[in-house]
């Protein structure tokens, strides 16, 4: 009985201790970079660029706004790298400040 016991403590802790992993996994934030391109193919470099970045869930460039919106896991990015990987590219990046925002389950 005790070896019963232990055993499902053992089992609880594992899956706590996963849980709380996974529950860092879902935090997100947004960012929005005003970003001098100017055609198609400059889009998809970047849309290319940037998905393959750590941490990205979600990404929407919009050429005729020069906008790009990157929603991402902070633990695996950050705003400075992910504008690193577009400048990299020779674009101007500049963050827009009304679009630093914390985003709460709305892209998975």
């Amino acid at each position: 009985m005790k070896r019963l016991f232990g055993v499902s403590v053992l089992v609880f802790a594992v899956f706590f201790a996963a849980g709380s992993v996974w529950a860092k996994d879902d935090v997100k934030e947004e960012v929005r970079f005003i970003v001098s391109m100017s055609c198609e193919n400059c889009k998809k470099r970047i849309e290319e660029a940037v998905s393959f970045e750590k941490g990205v869930r979600g990404l929407d460039v919009d050429l005729s706004k020069k906008s790009v919106r990157v929603v991402f896991n902070p633990a695996k990015t950050s705003v400075d790298r992910l504008r690193g990987v577009i400048a990299k590219l020779g674009y101007t990046v500049a963050v827009d400040k009304r679009g630093v925002a914390e985003v709460v389950d709305s892209v998975r």
